[in-house]
């Protein structure tokens, strides 16, 4: 929570590993993290393609595994742009 203040600041694009089983152990759920991120009002996107997950059900398919983690990018700028990148 400290480092919304940062993050709010200088609105950075940030990659992270999002991993449903870390929250899990932390006791948050991975789809309370992306009700966080749309209340902040980024955008989401997939690691592969910058493909933006838009909905809790994409989040959860994409991110939600207990086998693997996941890498996403937000950013409150649209990326849409940097896809063929």
């Amino acid at each position: 929570e400290g480092a919304w203040k940062t993050i709010e600041k200088y609105n950075p694009i940030i990659l992270m590993e999002i991993s449903h089983l870390h929250y899990l152990e932390a006791g948050y759920n991975v789809w309370d993290f992306y009700e966080k991120l749309i209340s902040k009002k980024y955008k989401i996107y997939h690691e592969k393609n910058l493909t933006e997950i838009k909905s809790k059900e994409d989040f959860l398919i994409k991110c939600g595994n207990f086998a693997y983690s996941s890498n996403i990018i937000i950013s409150k700028t649209n990326l849409d742009s940097y896809e063929d990148s």
